[in-house]
């Protein structure tokens, strides 16, 4: 895939915002931080538009540059940007209430790997072989000028892609995966100091979380479905925050013969779905049930009503596969 449409658009562009999704993950904040080097090494006027701040894990990489809060900086969601580069993320709505600056870009660019991603911008870069977002960024940063790429543009590139694979244990994981961070690792990246900030590093909040999903859990289907549902109690009580509560999704699927995990919190009133498959499960087509979507083996979606109704609803959506 070329980017030349994409290098115009930014070439012809003054004020540029990148908007990744959400609860921005490893390759959304790679991908956004990784573009917005190179657009400052290019001259360009960018800002860095999230929804909430960066966590903790990835602020070893990502803590001199600057960037916006939706919460903090809600007074430029007005601002008329040239252009738009809006990164992993597969639905219009996964922007939150930076959905207006999106939409009042003069031009807008999409560059995701999601499987039920039809396209909302002007070009849209979407293929669901790409293992994560920082691939296609990877490209176009090189078709721009790969003398813009130092050791902090690919360590934030390579941040993208160890957490998307999973450290290249996941399935989506790729030769070119494989090929694009030998190429990072040239650049002098420290891979040990990567995993032990975004992988390693347990804080106590998050060891008490651990404890309580002992006690949280609930299995179906012969052991091969675990459904994990932690109320905002259960966080009061340990301490700890909502990311401390990231990865638990994996740490359930990994019990020996769990197929599906599915991993649920309050948030704003509602509820924070993860759902994760070990090998064989669709767990995407599960999540769009429950207006969400992601990827065959990772997932996620929310949920407004009680836990026993979503319980019972979503064993019903997984009985006929799993």
């Amino acid at each position: 895939m070329k980017f030349i449409e994409a290098i115009s658009f930014i070439n012809d562009s003054e004020r540029i915002v990148i908007l990744p999704h959400v609860s921005a993950d490893g390759d959304s904040i790679g991908s956004s931080f990784a573009i917005k080097r190179v657009l400052d090494l290019m001259g360009k006027k960018a800002d860095i538009f999230l929804e909430e701040d960066v966590q903790k894990r990835y602020r070893f990489a990502t803590g001199n540059i600057e960037y916006l809060i939706a919460g903090e900086d809600g007074c430029l969601k007005n601002v008329k940007y040239d252009l738009a580069i809006c990164v992993d993320c597969a639905d219009l709505e996964r922007l939150g209430e930076r959905k207006e600056i999106f939409l009042n870009s003069k031009r807008k660019i999409l560059m995701d790997h999601h499987e039920f991603n039809s396209g909302f911008a002007d070009l849209n870069y979407i293929d669901v072989k790409w293992s994560a977002t920082v691939m296609p960024v990877y490209e176009l940063i090189k078709e721009i000028d790969p003398e813009l790429i130092n050791r902090e543009i690919a360590r934030l590139l390579y941040i993208g892609l160890v957490t998307d694979t999973g450290g290249f244990r996941h399935t989506n994981t790729v030769p070119k995966a494989h090929i694009m961070a030998a190429e990072l690792l040239e650049y002098g990246i420290n891979p040990s100091e990567v995993s032990q900030n975004v992988f390693d590093n347990m804080t106590f909040g998050r060891y008490l979380l651990n404890k309580e999903s002992v006690n949280c859990a609930e299995f179906f289907f012969d052991g091969k479905v675990c459904i994990c549902y932690m109320p905002e109690d259960v966080f009061i009580k340990c301490g700890a925050s909502e990311e401390d509560s990231e990865g638990l999704t994996d740490y359930l699927r990994n019990i020996e013969g769990v197929e599906v995990s599915v991993f649920i919190r309050d948030k704003n009133g509602g509820m924070k779905i993860s759902i994760r498959a070990k090998s064989y499960v669709d767990v995407a087509t599960v999540a769009a049930v429950f207006s969400g979507g992601g990827h065959k083996r990772a997932a996620g979606a929310s949920w407004n009503g009680s836990y026993e109704e979503f319980k019972e609803r979503f064993l019903k959506e997984l009985e006929p596969v799993i």
